[in-house]
């Protein structure tokens, strides 16, 4: 980003860490089976995958959790966007790559790791900070990307996904995992990652060798009900209500999943109000949920903007906390306690 658009963001001082922490983990393997051995572990007695509540599935955007794999859908899964902000002790970022709107413009970091190479190449003897370590090794010359020079008006859209691509590694406390199945979109920032020693690399023979101990339950995680339920709390404050919903889900809290799935449904049938008879039917949805868990007031106002004001009179009624109604229903609502 500081190469290709040093204006577009805020320049900080660079973060110093009291320790160094693991690298993150590219996964080199296109197969989703490899990806599923190496979230399972070796020694897994079945074939289920474990996440725990400070883990997180990051995706490019809302279409990629429908295309999800359902092996990945029992864990947290989120946008990058809606992660913004949001700390996890491990991360996966999934198919960042294949589902990026980004394609060829992503081979202008193969332009820039070639500049990086020459720079390496013609360095002198003398020690250099702006000068980076070039792991040669690492650069499969059989099957490089094609270079592409760097246009600012013609890859625009690079501007944003690095800025992703930055958010979705740092919401990581500890891990990273990287995999993507998409080895063409994919190769030119994989290739940069690698001969600047940033990453650790997973290949596939590794994956499928068996008895390999560091590969076992990777990204395996066992939560109590207890951490389910706090985390889910921590989402439901940042009004995640999907997210929260599948924390207490997970931790067998009805109660709180219907809350927090209630909200959800009110905040979408407020988006429906050009489409009036929809807006009704979810307005009507998330009322039900409210009095499930005994939210009487959120019910009370969701029946209202649903213009239900017989039910709405009714509830009132039932409630003992109504005022009279006017012959056109138009109702004075008073204050409802909870």
């Amino acid at each position: 980003m500081t190469h290709f658009f040093p204006y577009s963001f805020d320049r900080l001082e660079r973060d110093q860490g009291l320790f160094n922490g693991p690298s993150p983990v590219l996964l080199e393997s296109c197969s989703f089976s490899d990806l599923a051995m190496l979230l399972c572990g070796n020694k897994r007695k079945t074939s289920e995958i474990e996440f725990g509540a400070h883990q997180v599935i990051l995706v490019a955007n809302e279409e990629a959790i429908e295309k999800l794999p359902a092996e990945l859908q029992v864990g947290l899964v989120m946008t990058i966007f809606e992660a913004k902000g949001l700390e996890f002790d491990d991360v996966l970022l999934y198919n960042f790559f294949k589902d990026s709107p980004a394609d060829k413009e992503w081979r202008v970091i193969t332009e820039y790791l070639n500049e990086l190479i020459g720079q390496h190449q013609n360095r002198t003897d003398e020690p250099s900070e702006a000068l980076r370590t070039i792991d040669l090794d690492n650069l499969s010359s059989s099957s490089r990307p094609r270079p592409l020079k760097f246009n600012s008006d013609e890859h625009k859209v690079l501007n944003s996904e690095l800025k992703y691509l930055y958010t979705a590694i740092t919401r990581a406390r500890v891990n990273v995992w990287i995999f993507d199945e998409d080895e063409v979109k994919r190769k030119p920032m994989f290739e940069y990652f690698r001969c600047l020693s940033l990453v650790k690399v997973i290949q596939p023979e590794i994956v499928n060798k068996a008895g390999v101990s560091e590969l076992d339950a990777m990204f395996v995680e066992q939560s109590t009900n207890a951490e389910w339920i706090k985390r889910g709390d921590y989402f439901l404050k940042n009004k995640l209500w999907l997210v929260a919903a599948r924390c207490y889900q997970r931790a067998n809290d009805e109660k709180k999943e219907f809350l927090a799935r209630a909200h959800h449904q009110a905040i979408e049938a407020e988006r429906l109000r050009e489409v009036p008879h929809k807006m009704r039917e979810e307005f009507l949805v998330s009322a039900a949920l409210f009095l499930q868990c005994e939210k009487r007031k959120m019910a009370v106002n969701c029946l209202y903007n649903a213009k239900e004001f017989g039910l709405l009179a009714k509830l009132l009624e039932k409630l003992g906390e109504v005022c009279r109604t006017t012959c056109s229903f138009s109702l004075t609502l008073i204050v409802v306690c909870d």
